[in-house]
C-alpha cells in the first residue's frame, strides 16, 4: 500500500458501517457512514486489523498450544490458559492512541496489555486454528472487552482478563452462556467491533444470535 493508506477489513458482511478516524494533532473524530454490499459475514473466522490470525507467529503459536488436542473445548481451554499465563495486565496501555494501538502480534511479543489486548490475542489464536471467535465491547464496572466462542451451537463468553488473577488461572468467567448478567452491552447496538487500524468501524446488529 502507498504511504498514508490503511487497509480496512469488512469482516461482518454487507450492511451499513460507520468509519471514525482522526489525525495526529487534531481534536475530535470524523465519522463517515457508508454501505458495503456483496460481502459474506466471516467476522468470527477471518483476520482483522488488530486480530492478526494470519500472522505466521500467531499461527505457529496457536498450533503449538493445541498440538495433540482434538476436542474443541480442550483447544479453547488451552488457548484461554495460555493467554492468561502469558499476558500481564498493564493499565498504562489503556492510554494508547489509535495510531499506537497494539495488535495481537504485538501483545504476544510484549506480553502486556489491558482487557482489549487480552481479547485481541485470544481471538487471533482461536481463529488461527479455526475456532469461531468474536471480541465484544461492553461495560463491566467500566469499559471492558472480552470474547465469545461458538461451541455446540451457541456462543459462550470467556474473559481472559478477569480469569487472570494473582493466584493463577481461574475459570469464573470461562465459557459462560449468561455472562451478560454481569456485563452490559451499551444501547442501541449489541456488539461493537473495534478490530481496525487507524480508527473504528461499527456495524449495528439487531440481536445476540448474529
Amino acid at each position: 500500500m502507498a504511504d498514508g493508506e490503511i487497509k480496512l477489513y469488512f469482516n461482518h458482511g454487507s450492511g451499513i458501517y460507520y468509519l471514525g478516524f482522526n489525525k495526529n494533532g487534531m481534536s475530535g473524530v470524523k465519522v463517515i457512514k457508508f454501505a458495503v454490499y456483496g460481502i459474506k459475514d466471516k467476522s468470527y473466522i477471518m483476520l482483522s486489523g488488530l486480530v492478526n490470525s494470519d500472522d505466521p507467529l500467531i499461527i505457529d503459536t496457536a498450533n503449538k498450544i493445541t498440538s495433540g488436542l482434538s476436542d474443541l473445548k480442550d483447544k479453547v481451554k488451552a488457548l484461554h490458559d495460555f493467554v492468561v499465563n502469558t499476558v500481564e495486565y498493564n493499565s498504562d496501555e489503556d492510554n494508547l492512541t489509535m495510531e499506537n494501538e497494539k495488535n495481537s502480534v504485538q501483545v504476544l511479543l510484549t506480553k502486556k496489555g489491558v482487557c482489549r489486548h487480552y481479547s485481541y490475542l485470544f481471538a487471533a489464536l482461536a481463529r488461527a486454528v479455526g475456532i469461531p471467535t468474536r471480541t465484544v465491547v461492553g461495560i463491566a464496572g467500566g469499559g471492558h472487552e472480552w470474547n465469545e466462542v461458538y461451541i455446540d451451537g451457541q456462543w459462550l463468553a470467556l474473559d481472559t482478563t478477569w480469569d487472570d488473577q494473582s493466584q493463577g488461572v481461574i475459570y469464573d468467567y470461562y465459557l459462560k452462556p449468561d455472562l451478560l448478567y454481569h456485563y452490559k452491552i451499551p444501547e442501541p447496538y449489541v456488539y461493537i467491533f473495534g478490530e481496525t487500524y487507524g480508527g473504528f468501524a461499527v456495524k449495528y446488529l439487531e440481536g445476540l444470535d448474529k
